[in-house]
């Protein structure tokens, strides 16, 4: 099935080149032959593409298996330069860490101002606020952790996606590595721009 793949793939890949060729060439009868082949590749690449899916399908995967969520992954291993690869992955890493920041102060956020301000101690210090909100941000963080081991157990019971899960341990990791960090390391912008 793998040939039968790399096969088309190559065979619709020549004929994309032959058809670039054809239209610069300005050969109208070429480049309908070449349009031709291109589809019929195609349709051999569909073709084996269905029969990995009944594959999966009937070797215990999941109904109506679709392989989209691992094209790009395909793409950026095999086509693209090592250092680009390198630089994708800090893309994903630091979008994943932006968004979890983002979620768990303000789960913080709310927390604190909503609730802590408005229902336990009304008339409190700033600093009192920001260290109410650094425990918030905390308990969030190992609520989020906790989460995810829990959602694992729940998923792999369930023989869910993965996708999700990937996630949540991605998530719960960075939260684990920058609560490990000296306070200086981690806020190292607020300290450098606390005199201005």
């Amino acid at each position: 099935m793998a040939e039968q793949y790399n096969r088309a793939f190559e065979d619709r890949r020549q004929a994309a080149l032959a058809l670039v060729d054809a239209h610069h060439a300005r050969d109208s009868a070429a480049e309908a032959r070449r349009i031709a082949e291109y589809r019929a590749a195609q349709k051999q690449i569909d073709g084996a593409r269905t029969a990995a899916v009944k594959l999966v399908e009937s070797t215990g995967g999941e109904k109506g298996f679709s392989d989209i969520n691992y094209i790009f992954l395909s793409f950026v291993t095999r086509h693209l330069p090592a250092g680009i690869v390198g630089l994708i992955i800090a893309v994903i890493f630091a979008a994943a860490m932006s968004a979890s920041s983002g979620e768990i102060n303000s789960l913080a956020t709310v927390t604190v101002v909503d609730i802590y301000q408005r229902y336990v101690r009304r008339e409190a210090s700033d600093r009192h606020y920001l260290a109410a909100s650094r425990w918030a941000t905390l308990f969030w963080g190992v609520y989020a952790v906790t989460s995810a081991g829990w959602a694992e157990a729940g998923i792999a019971d369930r023989g869910g996606q993965r996708g999700g899960l990937a996630f949540l341990r991605l998530s719960a990791g960075m939260f684990r590595a920058g609560a490990g960090l000296p306070a200086g390391a981690r806020n190292g912008h607020v300290h450098r721009n606390a005199g201005r």
